[in-house]
C-alpha cells in the first residue's frame, strides 16, 4: 500500500488550491517531481489500488483532497491507457474535480498501438550494402501525395 505520508505533497496541494480548469492540474502536477517519484516507485496496479482506497471517503485535509491527483497524474507518466481508463471509472462522489482531470489526462495521452510484421525475404548480412533514399518535394507535400 502506498502511505500518503511518505510524500511531500506542498507543491500538488499548492496547484490544486489555484488550479482553474483540469488541464492546469495535469500540466502542473506532470512535471512536479513528487508525482515523479511516485510514478516511478509504484506500479500501475498499486497507483489504481491506492486511488480506488483514498476515493472511498470524504478527505478530512488539503493533503488528502491533493493525493488521488498525485496518484492520478502519477499513473498517467506511465503512459498505461489501459490503467488510466481504469482509474477513470473508480466512484468519486467527494472529489468534483477527480473525473474532469481524468478525462484530461485521456486526452493527453495518444492512444497509440504497436504492429509487428515478420517479412520473410532475403537474408542481409553485415557486408551486404542496405541503402535506401525518400525523395520528398514541396509540391508532393502540397498535393497530399504519398510519400
Amino acid at each position: 500500500m502506498i502511505n500518503i505520508d511518505s510524500y511531500d505533497l506542498n507543491t500538488v496541494e499548492s496547484v490544486y488550491i489555484v488550479a482553474n480548469t483540469p488541464m492546469y492540474i495535469v500540466r502542473n502536477l506532470s512535471a512536479d517531481d513528487t508525482v515523479r517519484k511516485i510514478a516511478l516507485s509504484h506500479c500501475s496496479s498499486d497507483l489504481i489500488n491506492a486511488l480506488k482506497v483514498c476515493l472511498q471517503s470524504a478527505p478530512t485535509s488539503s493533503k488528502e483532497r491533493a493525493w488521488p491527483f498525485a496518484l492520478l497524474i502519477a499513473l498517467g507518466l506511465k503512459q498505461d491507457r489501459t490503467a488510466i481508463l481504469e482509474a477513470a471509472e473508480i466512484p468519486s462522489v467527494a472529489y468534483r474535480w477527480y473525473k474532469p482531470v481524468a478525462e484530461a489526462l485521456l486526452h493527453k495521452i495518444k492512444h497509440t498501438s504497436v504492429t509487428t510484421i515478420n517479412v520473410d525475404g532475403p537474408k542481409l548480412t553485415a557486408s551486404t550494402p542496405v541503402r535506401s533514399t525518400v525523395r520528398i518535394t514541396q509540391s508532393s507535400i502540397a498535393m497530399g501525395a504519398p510519400v
